[in-house]
């Protein structure tokens, strides 16, 4: 490095540096970016209908399951828009747009 106030921030930022990376990586190849520490989790928000458990992360994609409103669903990765979780011991994807994840 040319830099050593460079070479110092990539040393105390690796962590979050390797976590971008992986996370882009599986955006650009359209799968499930999973987080390897901690759980994160998100509740259902439709307004009427349950939300659609489905294969993958697409609206032509098969419906598994559909998850009711207020429904706590723990958030294992996403992907394009979409998170994947799991429901009834059912592992698919959710819109991501209905589902408000917890603090």
């Amino acid at each position: 490095h040319d830099n050593p106030e460079d070479a110092m921030w990539i040393r105390e930022n690796i962590g979050e540096i390797a976590a971008n990376l992986a996370q882009s990586t599986a955006e650009f190849l359209g799968v499930a970016f999973r987080q390897p520490q901690g759980e994160q989790w998100g509740i259902v928000i439709t307004r009427t209908t349950p939300l659609r458990l489905r294969s993958e992360p697409d609206l032509s994609s098969a419906v598994l399951a559909g998850i009711p409103r207020d429904t706590r669903i723990p958030i294992l990765g996403t992907a394009n828009g979409w998170y994947l979780t799991r429901y009834n011991g059912i592992e698919g994807y959710v819109f991501a747009e209905f589902v408000r994840i917890e603090d």
